[in-house]
């Protein structure tokens, strides 16, 4: 159970003691997300079983209740408001529903409200199917992970309940059970109040716009008259209900056309795309290669972005492979250093960047890579698109000089990996919006037995020995060393294993290190049981002959290849900090150790390798995480809405 709140700790008391007074003997949990509460919530306000605390930042209640879903352990997620109170049989009847209902995407209940005078309080009602009121909603989470939960687009929190009910009507049914009865608390409101609820309308506009085919015969009217149409029925419904008397007329007057005021004025800043006109994207890309992560999220996403909606260009500082298969989808590519032009000319970068901007008038800026936010800011205030800008931070921020400038120039959003990799971002001044979105990757393709045993062949790789290794750019960060160091400790403690080192110097980051790392595998004496693969263009072919696959970095912004050999079914062993503490579930889809240390490693390794229950239980438990949470789909569909909201 869900419950988003801010700044309402006495009805929050009354929600929480609803919650805890289920009637149900089915395990449960309650995941109540503080989104910015002054002061915040109190960790000793509830006295309830089973709450977790979970801290946000104020940035809506879209955002707080998808924090809330990605935190919780069940399979069935309800959402409730902090003003609610559910009735004793509420979990128990949506369970029981979707029990029942093994199509239905959904369900939702009766919402009734306390009687209350709708020219002077605000309460919200629906005592039929059709309602998708956040205050009583619940969804598979399967669904909300194949949605990406709520759109957080919204210009105002208004509108995302009914979004994400029409989308998930798309996978199944939504509903109706009457158990689910929860009544609504109406909160009292002044004339002025009441009247700033116009603005909601800008939310109604966007909300139309992307189901129009919903709304029958009014769907071919402008996107704009719709929320005036919505304020005509629900005034004249007060009018009928709420006005007995002249003051009450008068109310209502004042009520009415300050609403219309606000709706007008939002209406009149909502900005106004052609029909049929896709958002222009210009991708800063400072690698022309594709040997990391980044790069390959970037690829994932240009391959499979729905062009009706984005049209996007790149522009890359160097030529290379990368710029020839962006140019092979059809995009328009761009190249800011040509051959001739030395490294140190790269001041030229934002004038001629800034060239680029006038010739595509992009919506969006995107600056994919720290190393690019620079030149991308330049060249956005250059070209009067300062606040247009948005960039990738793909790193585990480390607040350095070039991270720093990068967070204070310009930007409307900085995307990460992680909450993780967030957390850190947003200690860095000036404090950014920041938007988690968890990489999506493509099934890899598994290779024939035949085609293994030839790679296996020319590695070199013993028969008689279990393998394992990690996969990844060779740098000191990435941990290669205490790989080569745990393999070392499982051959003194009896177990001989061969070591597979995947990866090489890509981008010449730290030229230093592989010798390092060779020098190493010598002095433990493991000349013969470790071998380097050095650069490879795919390292998903190399971890199918891996029996067991580290990620050995303790600062891991994601790991990607960690999504990979799950997907290829390869029990994969990681450190629980960063971005792998998010999505490997520990004895579940793989294994968390405290830290990259060889023992730690070793450790991990030996009970992965000397177990086939376990084996087999994390390779089906890897592949199944993938395939219902990490797909191209969804990242691609987060990235997304999240540049169509940005551009607006």
């Amino acid at each position: 159970m869900v419950v988003a709140t801010r700044d309402r700790v006495d009805s929050l008391r009354r929600t929480l003691r609803a919650l805890a007074d289920q009637r149900t003997e089915r395990e449960w949990e309650i995941v109540l997300v503080d989104d910015g509460s002054t002061p915040p919530v109190p960790e000793d306000l509830y006295d309830a079983p089973r709450v977790r605390l979970v801290r946000g930042r104020g940035e809506g209640p879209a955002r707080a209740r998808n924090r809330g879903w990605r935190e919780a352990r069940g399979q069935v997620v309800l959402f409730t408001d902090d003003d609610v109170e559910p009735c004793p049989d509420w979990l128990e009847s949506a369970c029981a529903y979707l029990e029942r209902s093994q199509s239905a995407a959904g369900v939702e209940g009766p919402t009734k409200s306390a009687p209350y005078d709708r020219l002077r309080a605000m309460s919200v009602e629906s005592e039929g199917p059709g309602g998708f009121l956040t205050a009583n909603l619940a969804f598979r989470r399967e669904v909300l992970e194949r949605l990406g939960g709520f759109y957080e687009g919204f210009p105002f929190p208004h509108c995302e309940d009914y979004d994400l009910a029409f989308r998930a009507e798309a996978v199944g049914p939504v509903g109706f059970s009457p158990g689910m009865r929860v009544l609504h608390h109406p909160r009292a409101m002044t004339a002025a109040e009441l009247a700033r609820r116009g603005r909601l309308g800008a939310s109604e506009i966007v909300l139309f716009r992307r189901h129009r085919e919903r709304y029958g015969r009014i769907r071919r009217l402008p996107a704009v008259a719709f929320p005036f149409l919505n304020a005509l029925v629900e005034w004249s419904r007060v009018a009928r209900r709420d006005v007995h008397s002249l003051r009450d007329a008068i109310a209502w007057l004042r009520i009415v056309a300050g609403y219309t005021f606000n709706l007008t004025r939002q209406v009149l800043t909502v900005r106004r795309r052609r029909p049929g006109r896709a958002l222009k994207v210009l991708f800063v890309m400072p690698l022309a290669h594709r040997h990391g992560g980044a790069e390959a999220i970037l690829w994932n996403f240009l391959r499979n972005v729905d062009r009706s909606r984005l049209e996007p260009a790149v522009v890359f500082f160097d030529d290379g492979p990368f710029r020839d298969e962006v140019a092979s989808l059809g995009m328009a590519s761009y190249v800011l250093r040509p051959d001739e032009c030395p490294r140190p000319r790269i001041a030229l970068f934002p004038p001629r960047l800034a060239r680029i901007v006038r010739r595509e008038a992009p919506d969006l800026i995107f600056s994919w890579l720290v190393e690019a936010q620079p030149f991308a800011s330049i060249a956005g205030v250059l070209t009067g698109r300062a606040g247009r800008i948005a960039w990738w931070q793909a790193n585990m921020p480390q607040a350095d000089f070039v991270e720093r400038m990068a967070t204070a120039l310009p930007a409307r959003a900085v995307f990460m990996y992680s909450r993780a990799t967030a957390e850190v971002q947003r200690s860095i001044w000036p404090h950014r919006e920041t938007i988690v979105v968890h990489p999506g990757i493509d099934a890899p393709e598994r290779m024939r037995d035949a085609e293994l045993a030839r790679l296996r062949a020319e590695l070199g790789l013993p028969d008689d020995r279990p393998v394992v290794g990690i996969v990844g750019r060779l740098c000191s960060w990435k941990g290669q060393h205490h790989v080569v160091r745990a393999i070392a400790l499982l051959r003194d403690r009896g177990h001989p294993v061969h070591g597979l080192i995947v990866g090489g110097n890509a981008y010449d980051f730290e030229p230093d290190y592989e010798p390092r790392l060779r020098a190493l595998a010598t002095e433990l004496r493991l000349e013969r049981d470790v071998t380097f693969t050095g650069q490879v263009p795919d390292g998903t072919v190399h971890m199918q002959l891996m029996d067991a696959m580290a990620n050995a970095s303790d600062h891991e912004p994601f790991g990607i290849v960690l999504l990979e050999a799950m997907a290829l079914g390869v029990p994969v062993v990681a450190v629980e900090a960063g971005g792998p503490a998010e999505f490997v579930d520990d004895g579940a889809s793989g294994l968390l150790v405290p830290s990259a240390t060889p023992e730690h490693l070793a450790d991990a390794f030996e009970r992965v390798l000397f177990s086939g229950e376990l084996r087999e239980r994390l390779a089906a438990g890897g592949r199944q995480a993938v395939e219902e949470r990490y797909t191209t789909e969804r990242m691609v569909g987060q990235i997304t809405d999240s540049i169509e909201r940005l551009a607006a």
